[in-house]
């Protein structure tokens, strides 16, 4: 028996619509000369569970793919242009099987290293709350697997690669006052395959969708 879920961008919008409201009309700040660190907590693309029960034994297993959650920090030059550097987990798996050899158990995870640029705009926006934006990032991502074998005897197995990664994404912030933000952002991370499969698969390429919660500090 399996299940599988997708998850789509919309699932967040009535949930950021409901905070955003909840904060009540907020005038403009300045962002210039500031920083921010941000919490993603992202909507998965690709959500699988499932247990399969066969002559060899019982196996189970889950997976999530897509932006599943990370951490963030932002710097801005000024009010149109800022420094994106991020850290996000991409996907995971992990499984269990029982035979009449023995017991296997495995891991994997997919994790992504990114730096690049956002431009917001446009101008009128800048004395505005509502914050929207567009950005590309660029770097690397680290697939790892581990797993142990109990069977007559006991093996451990680990083993780890990377893989280019691209990312376009449009998104809008709204600001609550001077220190707190909430943000949305969808987007495409373009990737590199791995040589062989990680948390389920080669390719982690997809579509991603973000909710964020920021914490600005610094001189503005």
């Amino acid at each position: 028996m399996s299940i599988v879920r997708r998850s789509h961008p919309r699932r967040f919008l009535p949930l950021l619509g409901a905070l955003a409201l909840a904060a009540g009309p907020v005038r403009g700040q300045s962002l210039a000369g500031r920083s921010a660190f941000e919490v993603r907590l992202g909507a998965g693309a690709r959500v699988h569970a499932g247990t399969s029960v066969s002559t060899g034994g019982v196996e189970t297993d889950a997976e999530a793919g897509g932006a599943l959650f990370g951490l963030g920090y932002m710097r801005w030059f000024d009010e149109a242009d800022a420094l994106a550097v991020s850290m996000e987990v991409r996907s995971m798996d992990a499984g269990t099987r029982v035979g009449v050899g023995g017991v296997s158990v495995h891991s994997g995870s997919v994790v992504a290293f990114l730096v690049g640029l956002r431009r917001y705009g446009p101008r009128s926006t800048f004395t505005s709350p509502w914050r929207p934006w567009m950005g590309v990032e660029a770097g690397a991502t680290v697939g790892s697997e581990s797993g142990t074998d109990v069977g007559p005897g006991v093996s451990v197995r680990a083993s780890s690669s990377t893989a280019v990664a691209a990312r376009g994404s449009l998104g809008i912030d709204r600001l609550l006052g001077s220190r707190w933000g909430l943000g949305f952002a969808v987007g495409y991370t373009l990737m590199s395959r791995f040589d062989e499969p990680v948390a389920g698969e080669r390719d982690h390429s997809g579509p991603n969708a973000t909710l964020s919660l920021s914490f600005r500090f610094g001189g503005g």
